[in-house]
């Protein structure tokens, strides 16, 4: 804030890396941004500089975006500079169809004035000309994250992390098998898409790198992120791409194992002296394991030979 002749003027300097970018009214570049508060009252002066200042970095934001910049950052950029008028975000399509009378305040709010007419980044996000975009799903988990916060208060860190871990993988998973969609936004995302990302599941599963299980639970955790994200969001009439992509886990190549015989567990494990090379708290814990029931199904426990060793334990 600057004092000159009673009244207060808003200054601030122009970032180095926008220098040449920045234009003033006359279309020069420029590296210091002045504009008259029309006060003498401070407090009224710092409010008004607090708003004028929020409005400018969000225009430059929007400026050092460029061309290149992803279409949802942009898009958040362009709310904030509405919002920061007074106004909701709206795209130009629903302007048009709404009345002239409806319109006249933002449209005002977009000419400006004579004397401090409107930044072309004010007015275009004034005036909906910004694409509407969504995040990609690397920023939808992170805010999925941020708003789920509350369910997890309770948790160490260590459990926070556990929880976490395979959450973020899902989505490495997606960005490996589908680098094109890495970056898009989640509405970008086709059923082509996930197609080709549970192509890339099956081929791991029929390699045997991993299991059909473990798929099913990426495709379960991308869906709570997913699903939480757009509910939480409002976006829930956005479809969802990656439904019934579910493997069958009876073709799990790494889910049925052989089976050790009976014989070989009664002549290798069970064997007389076999377990000598272990302490007898060991060699117990051996025998529990050996003759404990693994899944559900009920299994005959395997008899203990002659000579092999018995607990000391009742």
């Amino acid at each position: 804030m600057t004092l000159d002749r009673g009244r207060y003027y808003f200054v601030l300097n122009v970032p180095k890396h926008l220098i040449g970018k920045v234009l003033g009214k006359g279309g020069q570049s420029v590296r210091q941004v002045q504009q008259a508060r029309r006060t003498a009252d401070l407090s009224v002066a710092k409010r008004r500089a607090f708003e004028l200042e929020e409005l400018k970095r969000s225009e430059w934001h929007l400026l050092e975006l460029g061309e290149e910049a992803l279409a949802h950052e942009k898009f958040a950029a362009a709310k904030r500079i509405a919002e920061s008028q007074g106004f909701e975000y709206v795209p130009a399509e629903v302007l048009l169809r709404r009345s002239f009378q409806e319109n006249l305040p933002r449209l005002m709010a977009a000419a400006g004035t004579v004397a401090e007419p409107t930044a072309p980044a004010v007015t275009e996000a004034l005036l909906g000309g910004v694409d509407v975009a969504l995040p990609p799903l690397r920023t939808v988990f992170e805010e999925f994250v941020a708003l789920t916060k509350t369910k997890h208060m309770r948790k160490s860190d260590r459990q926070r992390h556990l929880w976490r871990l395979p959450r973020d993988r899902a989505v490495v998973n997606f960005e490996k098998a589908v680098p094109k969609r890495a970056r898009a936004g989640i509405d970008r995302i086709t059923r082509e898409d996930a197609l080709a990302f549970r192509a890339w599941w099956a081929q791991r599963i029929e390699d045997g790198e991993t299991r059909a299980e473990t798929a099913n639970k990426d495709f379960g955790h991308r869906s709570q992120i997913f699903r939480t994200w757009c509910e939480l969001k409002g976006h829930g009439d956005l479809e969802y791409p990656f439904a019934r992509l579910r493997f069958d886990n009876t073709v799990d190549p790494l889910v049925t194992r052989p089976a050790f015989s009976r014989d070989w567990v009664a002549d290798q494990l069970l064997a007389s002296h076999a377990l000598d090379g272990l302490n007898d708290e060991a060699a117990d814990a051996l025998l529990v394991l050996v003759n404990s029931r693994r899944r559900a199904r009920r299994r005959k426990a395997c008899p203990r030979p002659a000579g092999a060793r018995s607990s000391r334990r009742p």
